[in-house]
């Protein structure tokens, strides 16, 4: 049986008739973390240090054990949201739940860039279904979205190191993980920076310490491994699906980040 404290799922809105106010109140808090992502309208939470308020784009983190007291702001009488309840894992990066606090526990994270406040919206929703889903482990699949929501909040986190990076290459990054299956140049993103290529190739290693083409090859390499993992797709189709301009090129990249195993040998371990 599925351990309900250990991870769950819902969506949510002030327009529940039988709760109108849809006011949450557990000055004990809950034995789990709880991650919430407004949709529309308008939230107030309160804490014994002052009040704030989250709106669209606005993730609030609500850690194990902390004072919650948090509902629709009655001027707005409107608030649509998402909200996964978890346990983290001892793998997380260290620093991953380190957030903002307004007040003094709960933490926010505003989403400005209207493409990634699409992105983790759809994350959301897709962690609140694999949570529900009758998977065997479902929980291991809704946590890895999780996880995923996470680190891309940790890019726009003022109190993470990746926040100090120059800005125009954190926008490069978001751009290559967003589209590595599309064929990409080193003068193309120069360009989307404003940069001459050479200039933009030596920022871009300043900064991450490889090329721009070792991160775009290291991002397809993650996607294929997920893909070979979690479906069934030929390996022909895995490398198209990743960028890769061919099977036999796609398998020559993958030996080398593994130890020499092949794509299918890699599948079946």
């Amino acid at each position: 049986m599925r351990d309900q404290r250990y991870i769950g799922f819902s969506t949510g809105h002030d327009r529940d008739k039988r709760n109108p106010a849809h006011r949450v109140l557990r000055p004990a808090g809950t034995d789990c973390w709880i991650l919430v992502y407004t949709l529309a309208g308008r939230a107030r939470i309160h804490e014994p240090a002052g009040d704030f308020c989250v709106e669209p784009g606005d993730f609030l983190l609500i850690p194990a054990g902390a004072y919650q007291d948090y509902g629709p702001d009655r001027a707005i009488g409107l608030w649509e949201y998402l909200w996964v309840c978890f346990t983290p894992r001892a793998s997380w990066p260290e620093g991953l739940l380190s957030w903002p606090t307004p007040a003094a526990q709960l933490g926010k994270i505003t989403i400005s860039a209207p493409s990634l406040r699409a992105e983790l919206r759809e994350r959301m929703a897709q962690a609140v279904q694999l949570g529900r889903s009758p998977l065997k482990r479902c929980e291991a699949f809704a946590l890895n979205r999780i996880e995923d929501i996470l680190l891309w909040c940790e890019t726009v986190n003022p109190l993470a190191e990746e926040v100090r990076r120059d800005v125009r290459i954190t926008r490069i990054l978001h751009y290559l993980c967003e589209h590595a299956h599309e064929p990409i140049r080193v003068p193309h993103l120069a360009e989307r920076c404003h940069l001459s290529a050479s200039r933009f190739a030596h920022l871009f290693h300043a900064e991450m310490g490889q090329t721009p083409m070792q991160y775009l090859e290291a991002q397809r390499i993650a996607h294929a491994r997920t893909l070979l993992r979690m479906t069934d797709a030929p390996i022909s189709a895995v490398a198209r699906q990743c960028g890769f301009v061919s099977h036999s090129a796609f398998s020559r990249i993958f030996k080398r980040y593994h130890d020499g195993r092949t794509p299918s040998e890699f599948r079946r371990g």
